[in-house]
C-alpha cells in the first residue's frame, strides 16, 4: 500500500503534501516520486540551491549559449543568471566559454566535473523511465501519452485565459548555440586553463 493511497483514495501524509489538493495532483506527486525521486542523492548535488540546480541542469541540456538566452529559458533576469553562474563556476561545474565571433559575449558549458556529476545522476532516472514505458503495453503507453497531452494543452489554455501563458518550449528553438567544435578550438590550453580555475568553496 502506497504511503500517499488509502483504498485507492488520496491521503494527506509528510511524505504526499500534495494528496488534499485534488486526484490530479496527487497522483501527479505519486507518478514523480516514483520516476524521479533518488534514494541515494549526490551530496554534491544534494547541496545546491534550487536555482543553481536549475540553471545547471539547463546548461547541460543546452550547452553554449548566452546568459541572455539562458535568462529565457528559465524566465528570470539576466542578473540572475549571471549570478548563479559565478556560484556554479566557482564550484567547478560549469565554465565560461567566450564566443568565438564577439569577445564581449560569454558563453556558458559544462565542465568535464560537472558533465560526470549530472551524467551518473540522469543515467538511473532515464534508464527507469525507459523501462517503465517498454513494461506497458502499446494501449497502456498510447493511453498515457493521450493523457498528458491533454493535461499539458488544458493547463496552456487556462494559463492564457488567466492572462499569464507560458511560452511554448518549441519558441526556445531560436535559441541556437554555435557548433562545440568551434568553440572547443577557441578553448584555452590545458595547462592555463588549470591555473585559471577558482578553488571551489563550501556549499551555500
Amino acid at each position: 500500500m502506497n504511503s500517499c493511497t488509502e483504498d485507492e483514495k488520496p491521503i494527506v501524509s509528510e511524505t504526499c503534501p500534495f494528496a488534499d489538493e485534488s486526484p490530479l495532483s496527487s497522483h501527479f506527486f505519486l507518478a514523480m516520486h516514483a520516476l524521479w525521486f533518488d534514494e541515494n542523492p549526490n551530496p554534491e548535488m544534494d547541496a545546491l540551491p534550487l536555482a543553481q540546480l536549475r540553471l545547471l541542469w539547463t546548461v547541460y541540456a543546452a550547452p553554449y549559449r548566452t546568459m541572455k538566452d539562458y535568462s529565457e529559458r528559465l524566465f528570470v533576469a539576466q542578473s540572475t543568471v549571471t549570478q548563479l553562474a559565478d556560484r556554479l563556476v566557482h564550484r567547478g561545474f560549469i565554465e565560461r566559454q567566450p564566443d568565438t565571433q564577439d569577445r564581449r559575449v560569454v558563453r556558458l558549458k559544462m565542465s568535464e566535473r560537472g558533465k560526470q556529476l549530472l551524467t551518473a545522476t540522469d543515467a538511473p532516472r532515464k534508464e527507469l523511465v525507459q523501462a517503465v514505458w517498454e513494461r506497458m503495453g502499446a494501449e497502456e503507453q498510447e493511453t498515457t501519452i493521450f493523457a498528458l497531452k491533454q493535461m499539458i494543452s488544458l493547463a496552456e489554455t487556462l494559463r492564457k485565459e488567466r492572462g499569464r501563458p507560458l511560452p511554448s518550449l518549441l519558441s526556445l528553438r531560436h535559441l541556437q548555440a554555435p557548433k562545440a567544435e568551434a568553440l572547443e578550438a577557441a578553448s584555452p590550453k590545458p595547462m592555463l586553463d588549470i591555473m585559471s580555475r577558482s578553488v571551489r568553496g563550501k556549499a551555500s
